[in-house]
């Protein structure tokens, strides 16, 4: 195996530009390839990607095909690669361009493969409330994240931890990480592993509308979502008729013997929150915003809202 691999980084947000940065330090990259730029945020502004930004910045050639195809095999030949490197790209890789490098196409993966095979290990690691997940090192299959398996590093997972600080911890870890794998790889060190297929799990694109509460959903259920869509989609209901976001809630084991509907404002708690009736517990919400307003904490909120005791959070603006 080449002792000094000629590298193609395939990636486009910040993780995969983290990566990058430590990768161009010890590494030979002669191309990246990402994303195209996209709208994005409140203003629609066209932006380019984390990547293509570092792309830019350390003047190494930068390819951003609507679909990957046939140019980028050619550029692949003109730039003497011989090893990919794909890190959250965003898009599916054809099969001769993973076949193509002599040395392979290596993925870094947001779980324990082969737990969370898709596009959303993270939140979905947070949706089930798991204790532990990690990232792994694959050698690529066109088969989604089937590869056989470098390396793996376990994370546990902080029970008040959202998306974003699991998202920050893997940060924190994978640059480093993936950087001593390539290089166990090509120093022989690592031998590939196949994954057990019987252990294989699943997740898939979030929506936006993934992140509508359901009442009727238990406390610890809703919990998790919340969590899980801390980043996007963010979990919602509506109250008045307006769109509610809530980023932060917890379990709450206020005791009341009334009757009340799923989503009905139980009460209002200087340290617990708005605290409201699910279909199993009640949930104490401490961090939300209200459509055309900004986001706050509860207490903020409910001295603008005071009437909110007794309203009931509903799963659409016209129930």
């Amino acid at each position: 195996m080449s002792k000094t691999p000629k590298i193609a980084f395939f990636g486009s947000p910040r993780l995969a530009s983290e990566c990058l940065e430590s990768l161009l330090k010890c590494f030979d990259v002669t191309m990246i390839v990402s994303q195209p730029d996209r709208k994005f945020g409140r203003g629609k502004k066209i932006q380019p990607t984390y990547v293509s930004d570092a792309a830019v910045k350390h003047k190494v050639p930068l390819h951003r095909p609507e679909k990957p195809g046939e140019h980028l095999i050619r550029a692949l030949g003109d730039h003497g690669v011989d090893l990919i490197v794909v890190v959250a790209y965003g898009s599916i890789l054809p099969r001769n361009v993973i076949n193509y490098p002599e040395n392979g196409c290596l993925n870094l993966h947001a779980s324990l493969l082969p737990k969370y095979r898709g596009p959303s290990p993270v939140q979905s690691a947070l949706l089930n409330g798991e204790t532990k997940t990690g990232v792994t090192v694959q050698v690529m299959k066109y088969e989604m994240d089937t590869g056989d398996i470098l390396a793996a590093k376990e994370i546990h997972v902080v029970t008040e931890w959202n998306s974003e600080d699991l998202m920050e911890k893997i940060i924190a870890l994978a640059p480093a990480f993936l950087v001593e794998t390539i290089t166990g790889y090509f120093s022989g060190k690592i031998n590939a592993v196949k994954q057990i297929e019987d252990e294989a799990t699943y997740c898939f694109k979030i929506r936006k509308r993934d992140g509508l509460i359901d009442w009727r959903e238990g406390a610890e259920i809703l919990c998790r979502r919340i969590k899980a869509y801390y980043s996007w989609p963010a979990a919602f209901s509506y109250l008045d008729g307006k769109m509610l976001k809530i980023y932060s809630a917890h379990k709450h084991s206020l005791k009341s013997g009334l009757p009340a509907k799923p989503g009905q404002v139980l009460d209002v708690s200087k340290d617990d929150g708005i605290i409201v009736q699910t279909g199993r517990g009640k949930l104490g919400i401490r961090e939300l915003q209200l459509e055309s307003k900004k986001r706050m904490n509860h207490e903020d909120f409910t001295r603008g809202f005071k009437d909110i005791k007794g309203k009931v959070l509903k799963s659409g603006p016209g129930n």
